[in-house]
């Protein structure tokens, strides 16, 4: 196996995030600030904004946690 290819399969078991225009949605829709969402997830309110942007994504233990705040707000905003 080359490099390329155990990158792509660590990369393929990585939880997937809602589409980029979805969280912002999700996020006021839960009536959530940046801040709010930041102490969830424990990052910066800036690492929030970058993730709603799409200037970064979220990594590791942050992705995770991030992951499961927005499946929350889904879930609770959920008619």
């Amino acid at each position: 196996m080359t490099v390329r290819d155990a990158v792509k399969t660590e990369m393929a078991k990585r939880p997937p995030l809602p589409e980029l225009s979805q969280l912002k949605t999700l996020r006021k829709k839960a009536g959530l600030t940046q801040q709010a969402v930041a102490d969830i997830v424990v990052v910066s309110r800036e690492m929030i904004s970058a993730y709603e942007t799409g200037r970064a994504e979220p990594t590791g233990e942050c992705r995770l946690r991030y992951i499961e705040a927005l499946d929350v707000m889904r879930q609770e905003t959920a008619p």
